[in-house]
């Protein structure tokens, strides 16, 4: 039997505590029409501090944005913000170590303080992790750190870190829950029972 598979069970029957959670759930879905294009995505970056320059706030001109968003460099960052629930300005791409096929997708939300992470192949798949639901109703899970990564025989080792929080984001922490997953060559996901050290 897998060792995800133990887990799941022993989450169906109980076994484990407080901490026992349904299997966070990663999703792949494809979102580019073609291989993302890292040289595009610097060309919209660099627009979209043209927006910032040009504001007298710290959001960046509405204007300024309209017109970016319309670019041919920015239209793969508009469907990257449009499936992580972000705004194209606070969309950001990285590269993952040891792993050129590979970008983490940081969305943050200014209003709340809020920061959610993905991973984009570079075939277009947008692979989504699910934050693990708390056994109690009234906790909140958020993401607590940047991932963390580790490459294997198998594909590389996405590692996020969570905090339960007593009903919001700003209240008392409860707990901290990390997991794991892994993400082969072909842009397959899968939860793994134990985190990284």
């Amino acid at each position: 039997m897998f060792r995800s598979q133990r887990f799941l069970y022993g989450c169906l029957f109980g076994l484990l505590s407080m901490g026992c959670m349904a299997s966070p759930a990663c999703v792949v879905k494809p979102i580019l029409a073609a291989a993302y294009q890292p040289i595009a995505y610097q060309q919209c970056q660099k627009q979209f501090q043209a927006c910032f320059a040009v504001s007298s706030t710290p959001m960046p001109n509405a204007t300024c944005m309209a017109t970016v968003s319309q670019t041919p460099a920015c239209a793969d960052l508009k469907r990257i913000a449009t499936a992580t629930d972000g705004a194209l300005a606070f969309v950001k791409l990285s590269t993952v170590p040891h792993n050129a096929k590979l970008f983490l997708v940081t969305t943050t939300f200014p209003a709340d303080g809020g920061i959610r992470y993905d991973m984009l192949t570079y075939a277009g798949q947008l692979i989504t992790f699910a934050a693990p639901p708390p056994a109690n109703k009234n906790l909140v899970a958020q993401n607590a750190a940047a991932p963390k990564f580790a490459v294997t025989a198998e594909g590389t080792v996405v590692q996020l870190s969570y905090l339960l929080t007593k009903g919001c984001r700003a209240c008392a922490v409860v707990k901290k829950v990390r997991q794991s997953w892994l993400i082969t060559a072909q842009g397959q996901c899968t939860m793994l029972e134990h985190p990284l050290r």
